[in-house]
């Protein structure tokens, strides 16, 4: 799946997602939204009460729909790789997700040091190192023939051919593009809402009480993303001091609490009426999950026999 916003492509963007979330669905489509995401870098350890997360956190990233995506996921490469080999291709199904403990973004940066680790990206359907013409024309189809889906900002780009969209619509049927359509609209949704609680004074002041603590601890940041963002790549997450710090402090203030019932707040404003998205979300959710589970119930049944 590529994102192109104003027609351009945006940096990062990948021809297919899962079920995922960009920004991080968007995130996602990360939900389209690496944005979407609100930035959030680390994996937290469950020190989040689940009834602290905001709408579309606990429904797009929640335990169900984690739970959903794996069978998902299986399902869409055990159907591409059916449709490469008769192509005469062999796709390799096995994704580094499968080994690692399903995540959701943590739009206020790190929430634990217990279990800290990089941003998950979805791992490329092509194999590494050189793939030939033929591989990806087999598998995502020709680039000039795609399908565009509008969002406010943001469109995405579908393969119309190819194993890809084969796969797709055997999970979704003619639901597809409208499946993308949600995922942008949450996205967005998801972007607006952080947008919208960064400026409120109560956000403000609940950044400033977690700053003057991180002073009285020898750290000059405005917000946690800031530190964030201020770290080396290579940094030692768990153990570097202004980390630590910044958890302490966190936990001082009663920052993510209050955080995220702001920022629960904000979705549920942002999403007004549009409250019968996350609704339609997990109906498709069930949908394609339903439909995944017959897809890997018929291959095994195949590889038995």
């Amino acid at each position: 799946m590529l994102l192109t916003r104003n027609g351009q492509v945006v940096p990062g963007s990948q021809r297919l997602s899962g079920t995922n979330r960009v920004p991080a669905f968007l995130s996602v489509l990360v939900i389209a939204a690496g944005a979407a995401c609100a930035g959030g870098t680390s994996e937290p350890d469950r020190t989040t009460p689940a009834h602290l997360l905001p709408p579309i956190h606990a429904q797009v990233y929640g335990p169900a729909a984690q739970a959903a995506d794996r069978p998902i996921s299986a399902a869409k490469d055990r159907l591409i790789a059916t449709c490469m080999a008769r192509k005469g291709f062999s796709y390799d199904t096995k994704r580094p997700e499968e080994t690692a403990e399903p995540g959701r973004p943590t739009p206020f940066s790190f929430e634990s040091r217990k279990r800290s680790v990089g941003a998950k990206t979805n791992p490329p359907l092509e194999k590494p190192g050189a793939v030939g013409k033929n591989y990806v024309l087999a598998l995502h189809g020709r680039q000039d023939d795609r399908i565009l889906v509008q969002g406010r900002g943001m469109q995405v780009s579908l393969p119309a051919r190819g194993c890809v969209a084969y796969a797709e619509t055997r999970i979704l049927g003619d639901k597809r593009i409208r499946w993308s359509e949600i995922r942008m609209k949450l996205g967005e949704a998801e972007t607006q809402a952080q947008q919208l609680l960064e400026s409120l004074p109560s956000f403000r002041n609940l950044n400033s009480r977690w700053a003057r603590c991180m002073k009285d601890a020898g750290h000059s940041f405005s917000t946690p993303i800031q530190l964030r963002d201020a770290l080396p790549r290579k940094a030692d997450i768990i153990n570097d001091p202004r980390v630590v710090s910044d958890v302490a402090c966190k936990r001082k203030t009663g920052y993510l609490r209050f955080a995220y019932e702001g920022l629960a707040q904000a979705q549920r404003k942002v999403l007004g009426d549009d409250g019968r998205l996350l609704a339609e979300w997990d109906s498709l959710v069930r949908q394609q999950k339903r439909t995944a589970q017959r897809v890997l119930s018929t291959e095994e049944h195949r590889v038995s026999n």
